[in-house]
């Protein structure tokens, strides 16, 4: 059975991916700002979380891994555009 706080996520997800597009595709210069905002929030909400379940080091692994493939797709991005 599916938890309440699963299906939560998965739609706090899911429209997060939908508002991130939209503001990547109609205001791409407002888009810092918007990872600026998300990025740290969604971050410190996991840490208590991945603490508590002794997964603490999965998350820097994690944010690492997600950190340098940003940085070579905005570089692949730009060298096609």
């Amino acid at each position: 059975m599916v938890k309440w706080m699963d299906k939560w996520a998965f739609t706090f997800g899911v429209l997060n991916l939908i508002a991130s597009e939209f503001i990547l595709t109609s205001r791409p210069q407002y888009f810092w700002s918007w990872y600026l905002l998300m990025v740290p929030t969604m971050i410190s909400m996991r840490i208590p979380k991945y603490k508590k379940q002794g997964f603490f080091y999965f998350l820097f692994d994690f944010t690492c891994e997600v950190h340098w493939g940003e940085r070579f797709t905005t570089l692949g991005v730009h060298c096609y555009l």
